[in-house]
């Protein structure tokens, strides 16, 4: 079994022209908890989840609540406030590393390795310089681990 044995191949995507904003209302509007980012050709250049819009929020909400427990030298959060985090754009909060990206003919153990041994939630399927699928987590319990547990009707 390969990964397009297992990818979704219609993919909800996030222009690279889009802003923090967009990505929040398109992730909240949806069952996704991340999606790629693409280039004007379909190319993958990164992908943004609900980690990254925390991680871009929280700063600025904790400017608004009573810190004073915490030690004085405590850096738990070194993003920097922006006050207009909506506008945010979308390529200066998303993961671009490469490690997210496999091909269409990868073998599934394989993107399960690759998934638990980066720590990612999700992986997209580049075929060609372009994207054509995305496998997340739950696809990979789907294809290795439910056969196991399913009573055998044999």
């Amino acid at each position: 079994m390969v990964a397009r044995d297992i990818m979704t191949a219609d993919v909800v995507t996030l222009r690279e022209d889009a802003t923090a904003a967009d990505a929040a209302t398109l992730l909240l509007g949806s069952l996704h908890d991340g999606v790629p980012v693409v280039g004007a050709e379909g190319q993958v250049v990164g992908v943004v989840s609900y980690e990254e819009l925390i991680r871009l929020a929280l700063p600025g909400y904790l400017d608004q609540v009573d810190l004073s427990f915490l030690p004085a030298s405590a850096e738990f959060f070194p993003v920097q406030a922006n006050a207009e985090i909506g506008q945010t754009p979308v390529t200066s909060l998303m993961c671009r590393e490469s490690h997210l990206v496999v091909g269409p003919d990868e073998p599934v153990a394989e993107v399960a390795r690759l998934m638990l041994s980066r720590g990612v939630r999700r992986v997209v399927v580049v075929e060609g310089g372009r994207l054509v699928g995305i496998i997340g987590q739950g696809d990979i319990v789907r294809a290795l681990v439910a056969p196991l547990v399913q009573p055998n009707t044999e």
